[in-house]
């Protein structure tokens, strides 16, 4: 792409300002602080949203609705010799102003600033990362992103220095003036877009999938022949037709930009989703709810310019309406009651006022709808029974049949779920959701034996079986496979049936396990390698023997009779490897990540805008985290004391939640190929959306990057204080974690 000019570029950065946010929900009470705070240099910028709901949502794959399982892994307690965290005896989170190698930092670049010129954009820079640093930390928690942001233009400031010398004086005196004449602001997104102006005279050419990526294919494409032909729609206002054709131009202006394209695709798709207000409706959508839509998605375009933030609130509105009523379009005729009808027409003609007009109110009810309507059709993605093992068909029927009883009672409450402002808070909703959302787990447990039953052999060398047109069980898998006939056959049966599904539940959840244990493949692939060998303390080979050992046992005591005495053991014992063989591959992982960056190879994760880490701030969290994990594999080579060794793996999770967070979050990046990003495409292709890999967690991962490099620059109580902190907030992250 030609250089722009800076009287270009200022021009794209005032105009474009409306080009951020992300479609669905937005947050008003911070939309309300975002335009108190921006009036004056940002009165056109767009507010950010922060969750995600239904629109664009189609009926749940069967790959997502069978990956939903439920590994309920009790372990016994007991004391060990690791260090266990205690949160709830743990000392306070840190407090505003207790980051001093935060302030330290400020200090030294507000020092080296003042080596630089006025007009250097070296200083200018340099002074930007110091006042969100001061500010950041002064506030506490809030200021997290902040922190973190100035963090990255620290850690990168050589980097960034370098790119500013191939730039001529025009161009450095514009960032200048634009970061002077910026207001500071703690908040998340006024940090992205000032650091997307700022930056954008370097952009160059980046790769699309730098900064916050979304990864949707929609937000690659060229929206505006779309809204374009919306001008001459019959049911737009002249208003809002004026400021339609104002905002296609903004929009095709900002797309040949790389630091704009995003934020700009952004809005485009935010327009154009909500405008599927203008087709055709349904035979079924009154004219009130017409006349209500149109107008409202006429009155959301033309607030485009003057009222950015409440223009996104609006139009995120309409576009859950549009899904709301392309949902139940689609849906089978017989769930298409007169009753939910007139719950559509209500919800989309409510009259302002009604707690239904609120943004977030519809943000809600199409998420819990779109849900909803995807649990009641989990039926139809169940593999059908000719492609089960044949012991596995007889508990077909009745999960089936149970899954359509609680659909049936989730679909009698659709209208209601349409008519309250927060339907999971009403206690008839909340119960059948939560009854329908296990009977589609259920589901997934015939598909999990069959394949347990058809691919699992004695030897692990040996190849799986090649997938047949009627899989048949293995000949290791023939007295277990005996047994899931029975329960199946007993589920059928009324006064047997709460047993015995009770008992499919528990072979399904540990069935993943005995096929292959996490972690048991890296471990598997590093025999012999030094790493692993630090790691397990040179027992790979006896751990691997033990893991065969425990399957082998687990088999014999689910399927024959007189050895079920063993059974809840032998659970145990499989669910201690799972617990154990993820710790011993994510502390690998960050061995070699540690001796990698001390040849100045830096982590994949490092070049995602959501976290900052430093050689010292991984040293500070990972600690002596390869100790302990070789200690934890010479007890676990032991096999005496599963319980004490489950204790072990619970607690060292707990110590290093942060760095095994870290761990799985860079094999994450590396499966996703994220890019070696320059500084510019980590914080200058715009703010972070919802859709965003990481977005979700933005916050708690800027705070666990604060505490890591507080951490690695203090000493005693203060660093223990800080690691303690960034472990609770690492620990939620990582049970979520696949």
């Amino acid at each position: 792409m030609p250089s722009s000019t800076p009287e270009q570029l200022k021009h794209l950065a005032s105009s474009c300002s409306v080009c951020h946010g992300h479609f669905v929900r937005a947050d008003a009470a911070d939309a309300n602080r975002h335009d108190s705070q921006s009036r004056g240099t940002r009165q056109n910028r767009m507010a950010q949203g922060t969750l995600s709901s239904g629109v664009g949502v189609t009926p749940l794959s069967a790959r997502f609705l069978f990956s939903v399982i439920a590994l309920l892994c009790a372990v016994l307690v007991t004391t060990t010799s690791a260090q266990r965290l205690d949160f709830n005896t743990a000392p306070p989170d840190p407090k505003p102003g207790e980051g001093l190698a935060v302030l330290a930092l400020a200090d030294l670049l507000e020092a080296e600033a003042d080596h630089f010129a006025e007009f250097d954009a070296r200083r200018a820079f340099r002074v930007l990362a110091a006042d969100l640093l001061r500010a950041g930390e002064n506030a506490g928690t809030p200021g997290a992103e902040a922190i973190l942001a100035a963090l990255t233009l620290a850690a990168k400031r050589d980097q960034l220095d370098t790119l500013l010398l191939t730039h001529d004086a025009a161009t450095q005196g514009y960032i200048s003036d634009l970061i002077a004449e910026t207001e500071r602001s703690i908040l998340p997104r006024e940090v992205d877009l000032v650091l997307r102006d700022a930056l954008a005279p370097l952009a160059g050419d980046l790769d699309p999938r730098c900064g916050w990526w979304t990864g949707d294919a929609r937000f690659l494409a060229d929206n505006t022949a779309t809204l374009t032909a919306l001008l001459d729609s019959r049911h737009l206002t002249d208003e809002a037709s004026a400021v339609l054709a104002q905002m296609v131009a903004l929009l095709d202006i900002s797309a040949d930009h790389p630091a704009y394209r995003r934020d700009a695709a952004l809005w485009a798709v935010l327009l154009e989703t909500a405008s599927a207000a203008l087709d055709t409706p349904p035979d079924w959508l009154d004219m009130p709810a017409r006349d209500k839509l149109r107008a409202d998605f006429s009155a959301g375009v033309a607030m485009c310019l003057d009222k950015p933030a409440e223009s996104r609130a609006h139009l995120g509105r309409t576009a859950n309406l549009v899904g709301i009523i392309r949902f139940t379009y689609l849906l089978r005729d017989s769930l298409q009651s007169r009753e939910l009808r007139d719950a559509v027409n209500r919800l989309t003609a409510a009259a302002e006022g009604d707690p239904t007009r609120d943004p977030e109110a519809v943000a809600r009810i199409a998420e819990i709808y779109a849900l909803a309507l995807a649990l009641i059709d989990a039926e139809v993605h169940a593999p059908p029974p000719n492609t089960l093992v044949r012991q596995v068909r007889p508990m077909y029927a009745p999960l089936v049949d149970a899954h359509q009883q609680a659909a049936e009672a989730v679909v009698r409450l659709l209208p209601t779920i349409l008519s309250e402002p927060d339907p999971m808070i009403n206690p008839g909703v909340l119960a059948a959701m939560s009854s329908l959302q296990q009977a589609t787990d259920d589901l997934i447990i015939p598909y999990n034996l069959s394949v347990l039953l058809s691919t699992w052999t004695s030897d692990p060398s040996r190849p799986i079986p090649a997938p047949a047109r009627e899989p048949i069980a293995t000949r290791e898998m023939g007295p277990l496979a005996e047994r899931v006939r029975t329960l199946g056959v007993a589920l059928g049966r009324d006064k047997d049936a709460a047993e015995a599904l009770t008992q499919l539940r528990s072979l399904a959840a540990i069935a993943p396990s005995v096929r292959e244990l996490p972690g048991e493949r890296e471990l598997r692939e590093g025999i012999g390698s030094p790493v692993w060998r630090r790691v397990t303390s040179d027992q790979a080979d006896r751990l691997l023997f033990l893991i065969e050992q425990a399957r082998t046992s687990w088999l014999r005591s689910s399927a024959i009779a007189q050895f079920t005495d063993r059974r809840a053991d032998d659970e145990l014992r499989l669910r201690t490897f799972a617990s154990v063989l993820p710790l011993l591959r994510d502390a690998a992982a960050l061995d070699t990540m540690r001796a990698d960056w001390a040849r100045k190879i830096p982590p994949a994760i490092n070049a995602s805008p959501g976290l900052e880490l430093t050689p010292a701030s991984l040293n500070a969290l990972a600690g002596d985290l390869t100790r302990q994990a070789s200690q934890l594999a010479l007890f676990t080579a032991r096999g005496d004391d599963d319980a004490g060794t489950a204790a072990r793996a619970t607690a060292l999770r707990e110590t290093f939640a942060a760095a095994l967070l870290y761990a799985q979050l860079d094999a994450e990046a590396r499966i996703r190929k994220l890019p070696a990003c320059s500084i510019v495409g980590e914080l200058g292709t715009g703010a972070a959306t919802n859709r965003a890999w990481l977005a979700e967690h933005r916050h708690a991962l800027a705070a666990i990057s604060r505490a890591a490099f507080e951490a690695a620059a203090a000493e005693g109580e203060t660093r223990e204080i800080f690691l303690i902190y960034a472990n609770r907030l690492a620990l939620p992250m990582l049970d979520a974690l696949p």
